[in-house]
C-alpha cells in the first residue's frame, strides 16, 4: 500500500514538474505577477518593434535586390506581397505605441497576427515560384514564435498553427517530393523553439531569486528600523541622532554604532542643573501637585533641553543635562539659551496654575569645563550615559548654597547661576553681557570641595538679555574652527575598548 502511494506521489511530482516546464510562470506568486508582466512587457515591446522595422525593410529590400534582378514573372504580384507585408509590419510598429497594445492582454496580438501573415504568404510564394526554398517556411514561423516570448506550451501550439497554415503549400503536388525534407526541417524548427523557450524557466528562476533577495533586504531594513525604534525609546534624542548617523552614513551595524556613540571621551562640556524648590514638602499632595504640576513641568523642561541639543538625565525632580557640542562655545550658548527658555516656560506654566501651592520655583545652574562623557555602565546592558568631572560635581555643591538665606536675597524668584569658568568663556563672544557677580566670602559661604571657586555669577530673569542669547542661537556665527580643533585634540579612546564582531 505504501509503495503504491509512493509511486503515485512520484508520478504526481513528475507531472507537476512537466507542467511547470511547459508554463514556468505558474511558479510566480500572484503578488509578483504584475512586476513580472511589467518587465516582460518592456522587453517584448523593445524586441518586437525592432523586428517590425527590420522585417519591413527586409521585404522592401528583397523586392529591389532580389525580385527585380531575377526578373520574376508577375512582378506586380511579388511587389504587392512584399510591400503589403512591409506595410503590415509598419502598422504593427505603430500599434505597439497605442495604449491598447502597449500593455495588458493584447500586447502580443500584433506580432501574433504578423507572424501568421508572413508565414501564409511565404507558403504562397512557394507556389508562385518553384525555386523558392522551403526552408523559409520553417525559419519565419520559428522566428515569430521565439519573438513572442511565450511559454513553451503556447510556443509549440503557435508554431503548429503556423505550420498548419503553411501545409497547403507543403502538400501541393509541385512540392510533395520535398515533404520528407520539409517535415524534417519542421521538427528541427520545433526543437529549436523548444530550446529557446526553455530559457523562460531560467528567467523565471532568476526573477524569483531576485524577488526573494529584495524581500530579504526589505525584511532586514524593517527589522533594523524596528531595532532603531526600540533603541530610540531608551536613548536621549541627541544620542540617538548620533547613533542613527553612524548607522546610515558610516554604514556601521547597530552594535558598532552604539559603542562608537557611547564610548567615553574627554571633552569640554557645559552642564545644566535644575530642580524644583521645596519639592519634597509639596509632593505630599499627589493629585494636586505631582500629577497636575510637577510631572508636566518636568516633561516640558526635558523637551526644552532636547530642543537645544542637550542630553538630559533625571534624578527625581532634578534635571541634569550636558551639552557636548563639537564647538564648546556652541554648547555653552545652547546651555544658557536653554536655561532662559526653561525659565520662561516655567513662568508661563505657573500663570496657568490656580493655586500658589502648585506653582513651581526653579533656579538653573550652569558650569563649563573639561570632563569625561559617555557610557560608564556595561557595554551590553545597564548603560549609563552621563558626564564625570568638575563641571558636573561643582553644580551639586552649588545647589545647597541656593537654600541659604544670605544667598537667596541676591537672587530673583528665578535666575540662571553660572560658574566663573562658564562666564569667562561666555564673555569671549558677548563682552557686554550683564552679570551680577557674587563674591562668596562676602556672604560667608564656600563651595564644598571647591574652595578655590570664590565667585558665582547671576543672569537675572531679563527678557532683553534672553533675546540676545536667542539671536546668537539663530545666527550660529559665533564659533570658530579653532574652537572645534580644541575638542578634537582632547578626544581619547575608551580606556577599555571591546572588539566588535
Amino acid at each position: 500500500m505504501n509503495e503504491t502511494a509512493h509511486a503515485k506521489s512520484r508520478i504526481q511530482t513528475y507531472f507537476e514538474k512537466f507542467i511547470v516546464l511547459l508554463m514556468p510562470t505558474l511558479r510566480i506568486k500572484p503578488k509578483l505577477l504584475p512586476i513580472w508582466r511589467q518587465r516582460e512587457a518592456r522587453g517584448f515591446l523593445l524586441s518586437s518593434r525592432v523586428i517590425y522595422i527590420v522585417v519591413a525593410i527586409a521585404y522592401m529590400g528583397h523586392f529591389f535586390l532580389v525580385d527585380i534582378p531575377l526578373k520574376k514573372e508577375n512582378l506586380l504580384l511579388w511587389g504587392t506581397q512584399r510591400f503589403s507585408l512591409a506595410l503590415l509590419g509598419l502598422t504593427a510598429f505603430a500599434l505597439s505605441f497605442s495604449s491598447i497594445f502597449r500593455s495588458g492582454s493584447y500586447i502580443k496580438v500584433p506580432l501574433f497576427l504578423f507572424g501568421l501573415f508572413c508565414s501564409f504568404f511565404q507558403a504562397k510564394s512557394m507556389l508562385w515560384r518553384a525555386e523558392v526554398p522551403y526552408i523559409y517556411s520553417i525559419v519565419i514561423p520559428a522566428i515569430a514564435t521565439i519573438a513572442l516570448r511565450s511559454n513553451m506550451l503556447f510556443s509549440v501550439l503557435y508554431l503548429l498553427l503556423a505550420f498548419a497554415i503553411e501545409s497547403f503549400a507543403w502538400l501541393h503536388v509541385e512540392r510533395v517530393a520535398e515533404l520528407p525534407y520539409i517535415l524534417s526541417a519542421a521538427v528541427v524548427g520545433m526543437i529549436t523553439v523548444i530550446v529557446f523557450r526553455s530559457r523562460l524557466a531560467i528567467e523565471v528562476t532568476a526573477f524569483l531569486n531576485e524577488m526573494e533577495k529584495l524581500e530579504a533586504q526589505q525584511n532586514l531594513i524593517t527589522a533594523q528600523k524596528e531595532i532603531s525604534d526600540q533603541i530610540k525609546a531608551f536613548l536621549p534624542k541627541r544620542i540617538y541622532e548620533r547613533f542613527s548617523s553612524n548607522v546610515l552614513q558610516k554604514k556601521q551595524n547597530h552594535k558598532q554604532a552604539m559603542l562608537d556613540v557611547l564610548r567615553c571621551k574627554r571633552k569640554f562640556v557645559s552642564c545644566l542643573y535644575t530642580d524644583i524648590r521645596d519639592f519634597t514638602k509639596k509632593s505630599k499632595g499627589l493629585e494636586s501637585y505631582l500629577l497636575k504640576s510637577a510631572i508636566p513641568n518636568i516633561r516640558r523642561c526635558t523637551e526644552i533641553v532636547e530642543e537645544h541639543e542637550g542630553i538630559p538625565r533625571h534624578v527625581g525632580d532634578l534635571i541634569f543635562s550636558y551639552f557636548d557640542h563639537n564647538h564648546c562655545l556652541q554648547g555653552l550658548v545652547m546651555a544658557v539659551a536653554c536655561a532662559a527658555v526653561l525659565l520662561q516656560e516655567n513662568e508661563e506654566m505657573n500663570k496657568r496654575q490656580e493655586s500658589a501651592n502648585t506653582k513651581i520655583k526653579r533656579y538653573v545652574l550652569i558650569s563649563h569645563g573639561e570632563a569625561v562623557v559617555g557610557n560608564i555602565g556595561a557595554n551590553d546592558a545597564s548603560r549609563e550615559v552621563t558626564v564625570l568631572g568638575p563641571p558636573a560635581n561643582i553644580l551639586s555643591r552649588i545647589d545647597p548654597l541656593t537654600k541659604i538665606y544670605e544667598f537667596q536675597v541676591l537672587l530673583d524668584s528665578s535666575a540662571i547661576i553660572l560658574t566663573q569658568s562658564a562666564v569667562k568663556k561666555l564673555t569671549t563672544i558677548i563682552p557686554s553681557f550683564t552679570f551680577v557677580e557674587i563674591f562668596l566670602p562676602d556672604i560667608g559661604v564656600t563651595i564644598r570641595d571647591f574652595p578655590e571657586e570664590q565667585f558665582l555669577y547671576i543672569i537675572p530673569h531679563n527678557h532683553a538679555i534672553f533675546a540676545t542669547l536667542f539671536d546668537l542661537v539663530r545666527e550660529k556665527k559665533w564659533f570658530s574652527s579653532s574652537d572645534q580643533q580644541e575638542q578634537e585634540h582632547i578626544n581619547v579612546p575608551d580606556p577599555s575598548p571591546r572588539s566588535v564582531s
